[in-house]
Order: structure tokens, then C-alpha cells, then sequence
């Protein structure tokens, strides 16, 4: 039942903003000039589709081996201290099971990740609970699975890493909101990971599985 009410909510999404004329087609930016600012072993990978309380929200996300770069440059490498958000490709292939995505956020302005830290509460975690991965002009459903706050060099941080991530987990006492209605079958599985800007060694994480 959550993945099927997952699925209507995105299709209804695509089938308004359609209506009211603002078709949501983000690759028609993906043009040679963009092809020509990226750097060596970068390329644009996709874009993620949030629906929040300020309205729609489109981040552009790149796979590339050249993450340090990224971490201070938007994808035009135009100097920008949030970055873009990124696959990082020294450790992960375009096709992995389970990508992880990196993005900065801040503690007042409203960029990148900044807006996950909304999901500490549990009324935003329940009501924003779908977004989607437009990938190669596809849009692939997710449905938000799980959100925590961790410090970087826990063994559990490792676990919600690996394959079938949260999933692997026998003790989910560290795991702040975790949808217990899902039955999971190896569906592949999208992280989103920004850093915690009042305390360094923390990163915020959120865990979601295709439903499409």
C-alpha cells in the first residue's frame, strides 16, 4: 500500500505540473556547452525532484572521479562553496545497486542539501515521504525508507553503506525514523548524505528504495 500511494503521489505530481504547463523535462539543459564545463571523468548524471512546503525543488546531480573539485564548484565549475551534488565515481559505479549522493547544506541558507535537516521532524518525515530521480529522461519513484543523524566514522554508517543498507541492520535502535510498513525485495536504493554544520563529525543521512 505505501508503494503504490508512492507512485500515484509522483505520477499525479508529473500529470499537474504537465496541465499547468511546466512540463518538468531538466535535460533539455544538458547541451554541449554544459558537456564542455565538466570536468574530465564528470558527467550529469541525473536530476532529484523534491516536493516541499516552499514548492518544487530540482537538484542537478553529477557522477564524477574528480570529487574534491565538486565539493566547491557548481557543474558550470563556477567557484560555489555549497558545490553540487555528486556520485562520487572513484568509489562507486554509474550502475551500483545502491548510490550514495553528497551534497553541502547550511545552517541558514536554503541550498543543496540544507533542506533534509527537515526531516528531523516527524510530521515532515511522514508527510514528504516521495520524490523522484530523473535519470536519462526517466523518472524513477522513490519512497523515503529512513532518516538519521550519525558521526562519519561509525560502524553503522558502514552498514547503511552496503548493499541493501538499512535493511542490513539487525538493531535499528540508532535509526531516528524508519518506515516499518515497507516489505523490502531488493528494490535498488538512493542515499542522500550532507554534513551536520553544527557539529563536523555528524552527517545527516536519508535512505529511500525505487518503487517504480
Amino acid at each position: 500500500m505505501e508503494t503504490w500511494n508512492c507512485v500515484k503521489t509522483v505520477g499525479k505530481l508529473c500529470l499537474v505540473l504537465s496541465l499547468c504547463g511546466c512540463q518538468f523535462n531538466p535535460f533539455q539543459h544538458q547541451n554541449r556547452k554544459l558537456k564542455q564545463q565538466l570536468k574530465k571523468g564528470t558527467e550529469l548524471f541525473g536530476y532529484l525532484h523534491f516536493v516541499r512546503e516552499l514548492g518544487n525543488y530540482v537538484l542537478p546531480v553529477v557522477y564524477t572521479k574528480q570529487p574534491e573539485f565538486y565539493l566547491n564548484h557548481d557543474m558550470h565549475g563556477v567557484e560555489n562553496r555549497f558545490g553540487t551534488p555528486m556520485i562520487d565515481g572513484t568509489i562507486q559505479t554509474r550502475s551500483d545497486h545502491h548510490l550514495v549522493i553528497y551534497a553541502h547544506s547550511s545552517r541558514s541558507e536554503d541550498g543543496n542539501f540544507t533542506f533534509l535537516k527537515n526531516y528531523l521532524d516527524r510530521q515532515y518525515f511522514d508527510s514528504y515521504n516521495c520524490f523522484e530521480f530523473v535519470i536519462n529522461q526517466q523518472s524513477h519513484p522513490y519512497q523515503v525508507v529512513m532518516f538519521t543523524r550519525l558521526l562519519e566514522d561509525d560502524i553503522l554508517f558502514d552498514t547503511l553503506l552496503s548493499r541493501q543498507g538499512v535493511f542490513n541492520l539487525h538493531d535499528k535502535q540508532q535509526i531516528l525514523y524508519l518506515n516499518q510498513e515497507i516489505e523490502y525485495q531488493d528494490e535498488p536504493i538512493l542515499t542522500l548524505i550532507t554534513c551536520d554544520s553544527y557539529n563536523p563529525d555528524y552527517r545527516f543521512v536519508l535512505q529511500a528504495i525505487d518503487v517504480g
